[in-house]
C-alpha cells in the first residue's frame, strides 16, 4: 500500500508551506486523495512533483544575479517540469527560441 502524507507533514517534508502543496493540489499539478475532510499525497507523486531545490551558499557580494534574477530562478526551480506539448507551446510563443 503506497505511503500517504498530510498536506502539513508533505509540506514539512518538502521544506514548503503548506499552501504551496494546496496551490499544487487545486492545479492539479499534485495528485491528492480527500479522506475524512483533508488531503493526503501519496509520497511517490510528492517526490515527483517536488523537484529538489539545490543550495548553494554564497556571499550577497559574489552574486551576479539581480533581485528579479534570483526571484525568477526560486519559481524556475519550484516549476513542476515542462510536458511536451507546453515547450512546443512556449517554442510557438517565443517565436522558436527553445
Amino acid at each position: 500500500m503506497p505511503v500517504r502524507l498530510s498536506v502539513p507533514a508533505a509540506a514539512a517534508r518538502q521544506q514548503v508551506a503548506p499552501i504551496t502543496v494546496q496551490r499544487r493540489i487545486r492545479a492539479g499539478i499534485l495528485p491528492a486523495v480527500l479522506v475524512d475532510e483533508r488531503y493526503e499525497i501519496e509520497v511517490a507523486d510528492l517526490d515527483r512533483v517536488f523537484v529538489p531545490r539545490q543550495v548553494v551558499a554564497s556571499r550577497e557580494s559574489d552574486d551576479p544575479l539581480t533581485p528579479l534574477e534570483r526571484a525568477a530562478a526560486r519559481v524556475a526551480a519550484e516549476a513542476p517540469p515542462l510536458t511536451d506539448a507546453a515547450r512546443e507551446r512556449l517554442r510557438e510563443l517565443l517565436g522558436g527560441v527553445l
